[in-house]
């Protein structure tokens, strides 16, 4: 049986993509270079005003139906294969970038930063003022979510010590979930509820 493969999700602030260059390049020609404007991230929003099918996908699961094609920068449809989108887990102390992480997770097809901004056709100023009009910042969901990732992406022990110490009611919730084979989501109310009392 053939697993399908897992692709990290890069993705970055506007105007903060990461750029490589050696010691001696001219630095016009490094940020005249195509790679700089282009992105693996802003492609996937520029795929998005060209394909619908596209729009209907967030960034995540963007990659099971479309490609990177390195050479050329862009996104194509994939023919074979499988792919798993994984979005690392970020903390909350990246301020603005943890924010556009939690959106990246919910938002379908936007074609620019101020759609992944906007909500119910107001564009919010900031990622995270977008994420509160969502519901994403009400109480601790946006914990519940990254420790789940943490959970499946094996960085367990790295998240249960720094949840622990602020939300190890939260930590705990969750260790329970995901260690019982028989939890079904009336398992997950009841348990939230009696560690938060």
């Amino acid at each position: 049986m053939m697993y399908p493969s897992m692709v990290r999700l890069t993705f970055h602030l506007p105007n903060q993509q990461q750029i490589v260059y050696g010691e001696d390049d001219d630095i016009d020609y490094v940020l005249d270079k195509p790679s700089v404007a282009a992105s693996k991230f802003t492609s996937w929003m520029e795929c998005n005003v060209i394909d619908s099918e596209a729009r209907e996908l967030t960034y995540v699961e963007f990659h099971t139906k479309f490609v990177w094609i390195l050479n050329g920068r862009f996104w194509k449809r994939r023919k074979v294969g499988k792919a798993i989108g994984r979005i690392h887990s970020g903390s909350p102390n990246l301020g603005e970038a943890y924010f556009l992480m939690i959106l990246l997770n919910k938002v379908k097809g936007p074609t620019s930063f101020d759609e992944i901004r906007a909500v119910n056709g107001e564009t919010h100023s900031s990622f995270r003022d977008a994420c509160y009009a969502l519901g994403l910042l009400d109480g601790d969901k946006e914990y519940i979510d990254v420790i789940k990732e943490a959970t499946h992406s094996g960085y367990v022990c790295l998240n249960q010590r720094s949840f622990g110490k602020i939300h190890g009611n939260i930590w705990q919730m969750e260790f329970y979930i995901t260690n019982d084979k028989d939890s079904s989501l009336q398992n997950y109310h009841s348990v939230e509820m009696n560690l938060r009392t």
